[in-house]
């Protein structure tokens, strides 16, 4: 829609701590325009804030570190944000207890399931871009609209933090939807982490 914000403008308005900003201003203009009102997001219980928290981790970890260079996330790179958000690994939340983790196993099954998934649509796309463009007499690259082997796409990193969401047991005293407490309970803390990382390796640099 015309009247959609870009998530940089939209993120300065948004309540989050000095270290997510940090973060989340670094990687805000690369975020795409609707990325906000991702309906299948606000399907699991997340709000504006929650997206863009979600989209900065998955290209801070996607990345490297690098904002401009991120379009796809691999196994072992999935591997450690699990590990480092909590999912695999135990970490102490921020009641002083330890979070509940789900095994590596799991988490793997659950990434090539959607990496299967994903291919399969993306190879039908381009099984069609390829018949359009033969039709109108044009030339189309073999690979166009094919993904990256065992690497999934923000959307596809999107659809497994909400599969690995429904598998991490529920606290008895949550009431809240999966993806939402893992935000507030796991990539939330992430996030700030990571943030106070960044701050840090940029202090040492100068």
């Amino acid at each position: 829609a015309g009247d959609t914000e870009h998530p940089a403008v939209a993120a300065r308005s948004m309540t989050m701590s000095d270290e997510s900003r940090a973060l989340v201003t670094m990687y805000a203009p690369y975020c795409p325009v609707g990325t906000l009102e991702d309906p299948v997001l606000a399907a699991a219980g997340l709000d504006k804030r929650d997206c863009l928290m979600l989209w900065t981790l998955f290209h801070h970890y996607a990345s490297s570190g690098d904002p401009t260079h991120a379009t796809t996330i691999g196994t072992n790179k999935f591997r450690k944000f699990c590990r480092e958000s909590g999912f695999t690994k135990q970490t102490t939340g921020a009641s002083g207890k330890p979070l509940r983790t789900v095994a590596t196993s799991l988490v793997d099954l659950e990434f090539t399931k959607l990496v299967k998934h994903h291919s399969a649509t993306a190879a039908a796309l381009a099984k069609r871009r390829r018949a359009s463009a033969a039709e109108a007499g044009h030339y189309l690259n073999a690979q166009d609209g094919s993904s990256h082997e065992n690497q999934l796409t923000f959307v596809g990193f999107r659809d497994l933090i909400i599969a690995v969401a429904q598998k991490i047991p529920r606290p008895s005293s949550s009431k809240l939807p999966p993806t939402k407490r893992v935000m507030r309970l796991y990539l939330g803390p992430l996030l700030q982490r990571e943030g106070r990382r960044a701050a840090a390796r940029r202090t040492t640099m100068r």
